[in-house]
């Protein structure tokens, strides 16, 4: 009984020495002052010293070393090695850091938030509001038309309720710009001015371009672009009529109504291009709404505009329908019309043309540092993948910056009035011998083909697949309606002849057939590498005028502009 009583004592002394003895830095305690989540760290971070110091204690035979010791032990190491936990980790910084960091990701949430509600403004918004234009021009027409009274009060009563959706669509668009008086305005006098009854599509480009401008001016990634297309209002199907007339006259037979679609694109970059001295500034856009309308073109310029626009959507949805990827590296290529057949075996040509290019690119993608490393990790998880589909989008982007030199010779042949060479009236007059050709589609006939020829100019390793590009649009008979579809049956027999050496003083002759087109292509076909030089030449000998010099602008060079997120 005494033994168990003396044991009791001695195991409660020996309790009393341990809590004497315990190092209270073990516990969360003295780490209150630092924020909640970094305390436990400097707990582990200080049990890792002391038991780095126990170790040092045991292999020196140091077992009575009491516990101030061992943390002025830890102490030291910790001091020696400089303070690990900076004293931007107290609470003091900590907080005013965290709400910083609070604020911000707050701001970027606004700010994506009002990008997305720009971006459902020009995607959704601006075309909705054309519409509904279209709309309320087509009620007022048909009531103009409309002789029973019972229809016609159900006419009027309609335009009411469209006018009041127009102006309550038109409010909620502009409030969106109210702090860019700039857009705000422009966009204002363009809503005025298609609200009225008739307005010439000169006139509309002129606001559309002043839109696209306060838009560029004020960094905001979006553009406009108007269809105009012009139809017997007779001949207009009512459906269509009521959906995308805009304009005045009514629906009697020879009465024309033009009919117009406001399009718009996001700006996914621009670029200026010297000529002479003078900039010339072309936007790369993507094509936003959804209206059932393409106009088969890859860029443009609207006549009287200072600026280009590249189609980018239009490209990739040529490229993927001309250069598919397919089992084994073959590619499928577009160039005769659908439904007419390859009688003079162009598509082999046009394959080969578009496989040299593609296989270039490919290889060289097989050669990247990039492809190596992901080859490396497909063979780690047992996956396959081609580097075609890199490739493909390549050439989309390489088909992009030559279209954007076509578009720039549009800009210098505007600006600098190209002058009508003698000898073009008569070529054109040959291949368009059922075809009247007005003074107007004549000189658009010019410039494209002006155009043309410094597309071959600055093609690079373009040149086979944009001699393919040419040969589809002159190869379709669903195109003689277009410039394009003439130009370039002037433009193969010029660089023919130029080839041979039989280009002289006449006026050229041009293709008149599908056998004449056919073999000035496969000519060309065969002297691919030399059509930069010979279409430099033959500009020269034709026009009397070396081929403008085109440079692309070191956008670092230009701090005033405006730039784009």
């Amino acid at each position: 009984m005494i033994r168990d009583q003396l044991l009791r004592k001695q195991i409660q002394a020996a309790n009393k020495q341990t809590d004497s003895n315990k190092d209270i830095h073990e516990t969360q305690k003295p780490y209150q002052r630092w924020t909640p989540g970094i305390r436990s760290l400097l707990r582990l971070r200080y049990l890792a010293a002391k038991k780095e110091a126990l170790i040092e204690n045991k292999q020196a035979l140091k077992y009575d070393v009491d516990t101030a010791e061992i943390h002025n032990q830890v102490s030291g190491k910790l001091t020696g090695k400089g303070h690990i936990w900076p004293v931007v980790l107290t609470p003091f910084f900590m907080f005013p850091l965290m709400l910083l960091l609070a604020a911000m990701a707050a701001y970027g949430l606004w700010m994506n938030h009002n990008a997305s509600i720009e971006r459902s403004v020009f995607r959704n918004d601006i075309p909705a509001y054309s519409d509904a234009v279209y709309l309320l021009k087509a009620s007022q027409a048909a009531a103009d038309i409309q002789t029973n009274p019972d229809i016609l009060d159900q006419i009027k009563q309609n335009i009411e309720e469209q006018s009041e959706t127009v102006t309550a669509m038109r409010t909620d668009i502009l409030n969106h710009f109210d702090k860019q008086t700039g857009v705000a305005d422009s966009l204002s006098n363009l809503f005025e001015s298609i609200q009225q009854q008739e307005i010439p599509p000169q006139d509309l480009y002129k606001l559309i371009k002043q839109v696209n401008d306060e838009l560029f001016i004020n960094r905001v990634p979006y553009y406009l672009s108007p269809m105009v297309e012009t139809a017997d209002c007779a001949h207009l199907p009512l459906s269509s009529f009521l959906t995308r007339l805009f304009g005045g006259g009514t629906a009697g037979s020879g009465e024309t109504c033009v009919v117009y679609a406001l399009l718009s694109f996001h700006v996914d970059e621009f670029r200026y291009y010297n000529n002479d001295s003078e900039d010339h500034l072309a936007f790369f856009t993507r094509r936003l709404d959804g209206l059932p309308l393409n106009e088969n073109v890859l860029g443009k310029v609207h006549l009287g505009d200072d600026s280009a626009q590249i189609l980018l959507s239009n490209i990739d949805a040529t490229s993927a329908n001309s250069t598919i990827a397919l089992e084994g590296g073959q590619l499928q290529t577009k160039l005769m019309p659908q439904g007419m057949p390859d009688v003079y075996g162009l598509e082999s040509i046009a394959r080969r043309l578009q496989s040299s290019v593609v296989d270039q690119y490919a290889d060289e993608l097989n050669q990247s540092w990039q492809w190596k490393l992901e080859s490396v990790w497909q063979k780690i998880t047992g996956s396959e993948s081609s580097v075609l589909p890199q490739a493909t989008a390549k050439l989309q982007r390489r088909v992009a910056d030559a279209t954007a030199f076509h578009e720039v010779q549009h800009l210098i042949d505007q600006f600098n009035d190209l002058q009508e060479p003698e000898w073009f009236n008569e070529s054109l007059e040959k291949v368009a011998v059922n075809a009247p050709i007005s003074p107007q589609f004549s000189n658009h006939v010019l410039w494209e083909l002006s155009a043309f020829f410094t597309h071959l100019a600055y093609g690079e390793e373009l040149k086979g697949i944009l001699l393919n590009e040419f040969a589809a649009i002159t190869l379709n008979p669903l195109l003689q309606d277009q410039p394009h579809y003439y130009s370039i049956r002037l433009l193969f027999p010029i660089l023919h002849q130029m080839h041979l050496g039989t280009l002289g003083d006449t006026p050229p002759d041009p293709a008149l057939t599908l056998s004449d087109v056919a073999r000035s292509y496969k000519y060309l076909a065969q002297h691919v590498d030399n059509l930069d030089q010979i279409s430099r030449d033959a500009y020269a000998q034709l026009f009397g005028t070396p081929l403008p010099d085109i440079e692309l602008t070191d956008s670092r060079l230009r701090e005033a502009r405006p730039k784009f997120n």
